[in-house]
């Protein structure tokens, strides 16, 4: 059964594992209960991704929040993709958690808004605003 503490990452390619590398990294203490793409089931997506399961594709949004899921990581390369599938996460009612490596460097000044995910190595400079 789903823990409040329990993520699902959106998209399983390579944006999904790096988020999932961040997750890892952050040493946070929730269980990423695996993955949804748009390609699951077609095979161009392997039922396991990074050790866990594809659970299906974004159809499923929606009914995460009645499992008991409550965030939701929106990993996709397609910004007009992303920002798609960040409304439905939103309008399903689940929180959109933003990811920043620890290697990053982020300026006091610079604003991350919700759903951000922030690489390895990435440079975030005074005033800038991602969102």
């Amino acid at each position: 059964m789903p823990h409040r503490k329990d993520i699902v990452i959106v998209g399983a390619g390579c944006e999904g594992r790096i988020a999932l590398d961040i997750l890892r990294e952050l040493g946070r203490r929730a269980k990423v209960l695996g993955f949804l793409d748009a390609c699951a089931g077609r095979g161009d997506i392997p039922a396991r991704v990074a050790g866990l399961p594809v659970l299906g594709d974004e159809r499923l949004l929606p009914g995460l929040r009645r499992k008991g899921v409550r965030r939701v990581v929106v990993a996709l390369g397609d910004n007009a993709r992303r920002a798609e599938l960040a409304r439905a996460a939103e309008e399903a009612g689940l929180t959109l958690l933003s990811l920043i490596h620890p290697s990053a460097v982020v300026s006091g000044g610079a604003k991350a808004g919700e759903g951000c995910i922030i690489h390895a190595g990435c440079v975030i400079g005074v005033d800038a605003s991602l969102g």
